[in-house]
C-alpha cells in the first residue's frame, strides 16, 4: 500500500521562499544606531571656549576691577 501522506518539506502551502528578505523591503531600512560621539578633532573647537567659563586668577584679562 503506498503511503498517501505527504511529507511537510512538499507540502505547496510550506514552500521555502527563495528571497525572504523581500518581504522586508516595502519598508524602509532601519539606519545602523551608532553611538553619537563628540567630534573629536585635533584643535580646540570655536564653539567651546578654550579656557573654562570661570575667572582664572592667573589671567589679568579675565578680572573686572
Amino acid at each position: 500500500m503506498p503511503n498517501t501522506h505527504t511529507p511537510a518539506r512538499c507540502s505547496p502551502a510550506r514552500k521555502p521562499t527563495p528571497n525572504p528578505t523581500k518581504s522586508r523591503e516595502p519598508t524602509q531600512p532601519k539606519p545602523k544606531p551608532t553611538k553619537k560621539t563628540r567630534p573629536l578633532h585635533p584643535k580646540n573647537n570655536s564653539s567651546q571656549p578654550a579656557r573654562p567659563n570661570h575667572a582664572d586668577p592667573s589671567d589679568p584679562s579675565s578680572r573686572q576691577n
